[in-house]
């Protein structure tokens, strides 16, 4: 008995199937722009978060020790101008200082075992001081290849210090010190002997510490004015030295300074080249200005030298009260340089050509004590 035709099963045609697949491929092109936009916003409020909790940990310390941690313990008393030496350190970051107060202090104690912090047990190793009065070797010395930091130390991977929208932790590079020492991360390119391969193994960081305008070291107001007046924007994170909160309210204020920040520390566009360890890069200036993500570096672009991040919105900051601040990129970066001009009628030196309004509110909310007071909503969300 032959089935009727209404009995018959159905089919899409071919021109059916493929109106329907060009409506699905439509629907995933609308759609893919608003997901990824969501998914950066997730992100952007996990940086945030993680860039606020670094903020608690310095308050943390604060209360315990009654003072904020120093930025970086490097070479002692250098003279201005002056590379700092490459066997004085120890060259330990406020971050490693910190991890006590964020549930690191496992690792901040193996810091003290030489089985730990020195695995070959090479000569002239030993456990890392963390104290302001004493020099101690660099972590990496004697470098001959090794990484003077084990597997339980410099090498743990903390996801506090990563933001979620770059990828730190894949760079094939560590910068193992960065020590912002009168206009130069000087030796980000050089890791002192230890293979790239190796020295890679440290655990790398997205935020740094906020030092202000130029860094250590500059020259008193008899050997150059300019420089001496620049110093009042100095930041809170400096090496071996300590600030109270107390000290920046009556400055500056908690609320109009930044304590950390974020930053990619290597190319945006390309390969990249590298990203700082948490263990021995803890803070950077700022006179380079916030680097334009998907630049090149000599266009204004993300490099070693700069703040940045790959949030299109700006890059993310916390204030030294706790409160998180999204700074626009705006006109503040001039190729490898920065747009400021020497700024000289900005430091309250003799009239002349200031940098544009962007990066000095920038400067602004970096020094602590430069008693400025122009509208920083110009680059602030």
């Amino acid at each position: 008995m032959r089935s009727s035709p209404s009995s018959r099963r159905s089919a899409f045609t071919l021109i059916e199937l493929m109106v329907v697949i060009a409506i699905i491929a439509l629907l995933m092109a609308l759609l893919l722009p608003a997901i990824q936009k969501v998914r950066e916003a997730a992100n952007k409020m996990l940086c945030g978060s993680n860039i606020r909790q670094l903020a608690i940990a310095a308050h943390n310390y604060h209360t315990d020790w009654h003072k904020l941690p120093p930025g970086e313990i490097g070479p002692k008393n250098l003279a201005p101008w002056s590379d700092p030496p490459t066997d004085q350190g120890p060259y330990i970051s406020c971050l490693t200082i910190l991890l006590p107060d964020i549930e690191g202090d496992n690792v901040f104690k193996n810091t003290r075992k030489v089985d730990q912090i020195n695995p070959a047990k090479a000569a002239n190793g030993g456990p890392i001081n963390t104290d302001l009065v004493h020099e101690t070797r660099p972590y990496w010395y004697p470098s001959a290849g090794l990484v003077n930091v084990g597997p339980e130390v410099g090498q743990v991977k903390f996801k506090v210090f990563l933001c979620p929208s770059d990828d730190a932790d894949n760079a094939p590079r560590s910068m193992m010190a960065n020590y912002p020492h009168m206009l130069s991360a000087w030796r980000w390119w050089d890791n002192f002997g230890v293979g790239d391969d190796t020295a890679s193994l440290l655990g790398k960081t997205n935020y740094l510490g906020v030092c202000g305008l130029v860094g250590e070291d500059i020259p008193s107001a008899k050997d150059d004015d300019f420089w001496s007046r620049a110093a009042n924007f100095n930041g809170v994170f400096r090496n071996r030295k300590t600030m109270t909160l107390g000290q920046i309210t009556v400055m500056d204020g908690t609320s109009n300074s930044l304590m950390f920040g974020e930053t990619l520390s290597g190319r945006a566009t390309g390969d990249r080249v590298s990203a700082p360890s948490w263990f021995g890069c803890g803070v950077l200036f700022t006179h380079r200005g916030l680097a334009m993500w998907g630049t090149v570096p000599d266009q204004g672009g993300d490099y070693e030298e700069r703040f940045g991040s790959r949030h299109p919105a700006g890059v993310q900051f916390v204030m030294c009260d706790g409160s998180v601040r999204t700074l626009r990129r705006g006109d503040m970066t001039d190729g490898w340089w920065c747009k400021f001009d020497w700024a000289w009628a900005f430091f309250g030196g003799a009239p002349g050509t200031d940098g544009t309004l962007d990066w000095c509110a920038f400067q602004q909310l970096a020094g602590v004590k430069d008693g400025k007071n122009m509208d920083v909503s110009i680059i602030t969300e």
